[in-house]
């Protein structure tokens, strides 16, 4: 390990690790976000997340891989072999994609140890590739016990993240898994990094088809920018589909509000077509709500009250009103008239001023219409039979002062007489 320590801060820039751990948390938080949206998904569309996640997590070790690379100074000329250098990436993204699969079931301590060992191999698989990729006037050779040590650094760690990932009821279970699959990649790196033993050879490396230094950087900035285009549409895909959870949940609070109140509620588009009808409709109207949707109000209405509401709405579509309280007679199924008393309310989008139809609440009056008609009969009977009998009546509002003659009492006095205050003197004596 000592050497693994040495290898890191001698044989390596100061700005190697930084970067090498940043990239590496980006890319891996990126990568479990993306597997998310693999568990939610069918078909098609799980295949591109599993991609996307994959190539996330796979392309993010290899570039943590040759930025250290590109920061590693063992004293003599670097060159890569792009064949090899290629190979190493791909290692990196199929193994990636292989342990995402198994992810979602990383909750079960077994399949967390399997994906970890996919995950493993693939981290040093790409590693030695890496490695084997260099051309430079030495010969390699591993020391096994700092490989073996490398190789169960990520095992452990990554079974560790994987636990703490399938288990997404804890708070930041996804950034604290990535920052342990950081660690375990960055520690097989310089943990394999000590393990290389370089003899010095004399013969000089075949660099034919070697891969440019510029080139090499380019493309994992290159790499850097796709991972930020996922990690940039995941987050988009986590705000539309919360919000579209949000949406539906509102909706199901609305439409439960409306299929369970005895009144019926319709909305319609500002042409007036009717586009939602609630359960009511049957119990008030006697009609199924499909049987209503896709018709306008002017349909039912009897005609002598067409023309007051035909006004209300013309005025109430043009803005010229935000609501009214009709009453109206509306047509039943069964061929009969029922009196309805309709609460219109103009509706908008959320933020905007635009109207892009109304609601409408309709309510069964029948009944108080009917009491309302008997208790103008019964008062108009009232009046007939006091203007009618033999005896005067008056009524005085003292509070008010107005004073109330009956037609038999003005006969009676006269009608100056009875129209003079003075016959409430013997009332002031």
């Amino acid at each position: 390990m000592y050497r693994a320590f040495l290898c890191m801060t001698e044989q390596h820039h100061w700005w190697v690790l930084p970067l090498a751990a940043l990239v590496c948390w980006v890319s891996c938080h990126t990568a479990l976000r993306l597997a998310r949206h693999v568990f939610r998904s069918r078909g098609f569309e799980t295949w591109a997340w599993l991609f996307a996640a994959g190539f996330s997590a796979g392309a993010g070790m290899w570039s943590t891989h040759f930025i250290g690379m590109l920061g590693y100074d063992p004293g003599i000329a670097i060159a890569y072999d792009l064949k090899l250098t290629l190979v190493s990436l791909l290692v990196g993204i199929l193994g990636s994609m292989a342990a995402l699969t198994l992810s979602r079931w990383c909750a079960i301590p077994v399949v967390a140890v399997g994906a970890a060992v996919i995950l493993g191999m693939s981290m040093t698989g790409m590693h030695l590739a890496g490695m084997a990729s260099i051309r430079f006037a030495v010969v390699q050779s591993m020391n096994l016990p700092l490989l073996v040590t490398a190789l169960l650094v990520g095992w452990s760690l990554t079974a560790i993240a994987f636990v703490i990932f399938a288990r997404d009821t804890l708070r930041y279970a996804t950034a604290v898994a990535a920052m342990l699959l950081t660690v375990s990649i960055a520690g097989v790196h310089f943990i394999a990094m000590g393990a290389a033993e370089l003899v010095p050879n004399m013969a000089a490396p075949d660099t034919a088809s070697s891969l440019p230094h510029f080139a090499l950087a380019a493309g994992i900035a290159a790499i850097m920018l796709t991972i930020v285009g996922f990690a940039a549409l995941a987050l988009f895909v986590d705000r539309m589909r919360r919000a579209n959870h949000a949406l539906r949940e509102s909706e199901a609070a609305y439409r439960l509000l409306a299929e369970n109140t005895t009144d019926v509620i319709i909305w319609s588009d500002l042409d007036r077509t009717r586009r939602y009808v609630s359960p009511a409709s049957m119990t008030v109207l006697g009609y199924r709500p499909e049987d209503i949707i896709g018709t306008r109000p002017l349909d039912f209405i009897h005609p002598d009250d067409v023309a007051d509401l035909e006004q209300v709405l013309a005025d109430l579509v043009a803005g010229r009103i935000e609501g009214a309280i009709t009453t109206q007679r509306h047509r039943r199924r069964d061929g009969s008239w029922v009196w309805i008393e309709a609460c219109l309310k103009v509706t908008r989008l959320p933020g905007s001023s635009e109207p892009i139809g109304y609601v409408s609440s309709l309510r069964d009056v029948t009944d108080r219409k009917a009491a309302e008609t008997a208790l103008r009969s019964s008062e108009e009977r009232l009046a007939f039979a006091l203007d009618s009998g033999s005896d005067g009546l008056w009524d005085w509002n003292i509070p008010t002062g107005n004073i109330w003659f009956s037609d038999r009492w003005q006969t009676m006095l006269g009608d100056d007489r009875a129209r003079s205050t003075d016959i409430c003197a013997p009332c002031n004596s």
